[in-house]
């Protein structure tokens, strides 16, 4: 699946910050008039650092006064051992249903799904749109980005992650350094845009972020920085990694981890590739390969 929503404007007065906001998907966007109506806000957070009832009954005989608290003192005494059998068989169907869930829960490190693009059998979308091309190219996945300010995507089709670990090697074959793009975590989508997902992105001239997706026209970068020795310049192969434990996101580059953040707004999503360009850009041609996804331990 692939998708086009908005890209990230960068406001009038922060001409410095490394990702921005653009226009809304022509499938959402409001009117001229409306739009000029609208302050545009970008939320921009620098890190520092998803009564009972007895049914038994009294049988023996005896007298009207005393029956009523006799067959009270039954019912209570009969609930409470049924009470205390009730919570020892329900904690043991707990700890079966845990030991159960631990014994089928893939092991930390189990590769769950990988793909090295040499064909197109895992399904990824292959297509050209009015704003980009989607395909295999040469051993590689390629997403050819050719609109300027404006956000692409590509979904691993029918499979859901929840804590997952997902790598890929990634390079930008032709286009500027300020482009952005990466890993997409946790998403959920339709054919107009991306509703809710996490991305772990890097720029070539040294940017990094974890972004999220706020509403069907916003995303909000909720960490990001800077490191040029850590990413690979020009043309070259990077290698990107993001976890998403539990509520714990982290970006790795090149093996070197850039960013951690807490964040518990989305739980599990599908995972793939994003590509966004900044306002007035030439087209972005970048290259993925080697895509991977791991199970991992949750840490919340």
């Amino acid at each position: 699946m692939t998708g086009r929503d908005a890209a990230l404007r960068r406001p009038r007065n922060a001409s410095s910050l490394p990702f921005h906001r653009g226009e809304c998907d022509p499938l959402h966007q409001q009117s001229a008039k409306s739009r000029e109506r609208s302050a545009v806000q970008v939320r921009i957070r620098i890190e520092t650092q998803c009564g009972d009832r007895c049914l038994g009954r009294c049988v023996q005989p005896v007298s009207a006064r005393r029956n009523f608290v006799t067959i009270i003192a039954a019912q209570v005494i009969r609930w409470g051992n049924m009470k205390s059998k009730l919570i020892v068989v329900a904690l043991a169907l707990l700890a079966a249903t845990t030991v159960r869930a631990q014994t089928n829960a893939p092991a930390s490190g189990t590769i769950l799904f990988q793909d090295d693009f040499s064909k197109p059998a895992n399904g990824w979308m292959a297509s050209k749109t009015d704003y980009a091309e989607f395909g295999y190219v040469d051993g590689e996945y390629r997403i050819l980005l050719n609109k300027a300010d404006f956000n692409t995507y590509s979904l691993l089709p029918k499979q859901t992650f929840g804590n997952c670990s997902v790598e890929v090697d990634v390079r930008l074959a032709a286009g500027p350094a300020n482009g952005v793009f990466g890993i997409l975590c946790r998403g959920e989508a339709d054919q107009q845009a991306i509703q809710k997902a996490y991305v772990f992105a890097i720029r070539a001239d040294g940017f990094y972020a974890i972004l999220k997706r706020t509403s069907p026209t916003f995303w909000d970068a909720i960490a990001y920085g800077k490191e040029p020795r850590a990413i690979k310049s020009n043309k070259a192969v990077n290698h990107l990694r993001a976890d998403c434990s539990g509520a714990t996101l982290t970006l790795y580059v090149n093996g070197e981890k850039l960013l951690e953040k807490t964040d518990a707004s989305f739980k599990t999503g599908q995972v793939g590739l994003a590509v966004t360009s900044q306002p007035n850009s030439e087209p972005m041609d970048v290259r993925f390969d080697n895509f991977m996804v791991r199970a991992v331990n949750p840490q919340d």
